[in-house]
């Protein structure tokens, strides 16, 4: 079986994901994804039996996903409630109780595809993103193993059920991520000017016993 695996590197898990492919798939092309690399040629040019994305910042194009004979499958870091970006952020901002990772297939749309399975567990009411996050990948990892397993043995077979319809991206958690506070445009030019000179002094803004400290060119 001609496997292609799309994964990040340096994330937690990442190296054993690699090893169980590399035990799992002898004709194994590994390929590791970062916003700054592009989708290689071999990727593009190459017919898989099976496509594997793992924690990777490429979205796949569906002239590369109608050539695989079996599986194009992603793990997402998230439940189906959060395609998209973004989904440890909301989780955390809607005081959910619980949270997911989720099994899928890919296709144009991202986070779409049908559902093999997803991981649920319990959060608590101080989680972080960072203790999300670990607490996620450790869950994801887990999930992969039994999807590999599925596949092995010629298992796999698809949940009903659904994605939300709506897809976080990039716009939805910068306004998220963005606390708003209405000053006359002049007024703030006029305050920045008179107190920003990098390397020594920067504006800032208190909010309760928070202090937000100003970054040029962020606006």
């Amino acid at each position: 079986m001609y496997t292609a695996l799309i994964i990040k590197p340096n994330k937690p898990f990442s190296k054993k994901v690699i090893l169980l492919c590399k035990k799992t798939f002898p004709k194994l092309d590994i390929f590791f994804s970062t916003n700054k690399k592009k989708i290689p040629q071999k990727l593009k040019n190459k017919k898989y039996d099976l496509i594997i994305s793992y924690l990777s910042t490429w979205v796949i194009p569906e002239n590369i996903l109608k050539k695989t004979k079996r599986f194009n499958i992603n793990f997402h870091p998230g439940p189906p409630k959060y395609p998209g970006i973004g989904c440890f952020n909301y989780a955390i901002y809607n005081k959910d109780k619980t949270y997911s990772c989720t099994a899928h297939l890919m296709q144009k749309k991202v986070d779409s595809g049908k559902i093999i399975e997803i991981s649920k567990f319990k959060i608590s009411k101080n989680e972080s993103i960072k203790t999300l996050s670990l607490k996620t990948y450790k869950k994801m990892f887990f999930l992969f193993k039994r999807v590999i397993k599925k596949i092995k043995g010629n298992n796999i077979s698809f949940k009903k059920i659904k994605w939300a319809k709506s897809t976080y991206k990039r716009i939805h958690l910068d306004n998220l991520s963005t606390i708003r506070i209405k000053v006359n445009n002049k007024e703030m030019d006029r305050f920045i000017r008179s107190t920003y000179f990098s390397g020594y002094s920067f504006p800032r803004v208190k909010i309760n016993n928070h202090t937000f400290i100003y970054k040029k060119n962020a606006r």
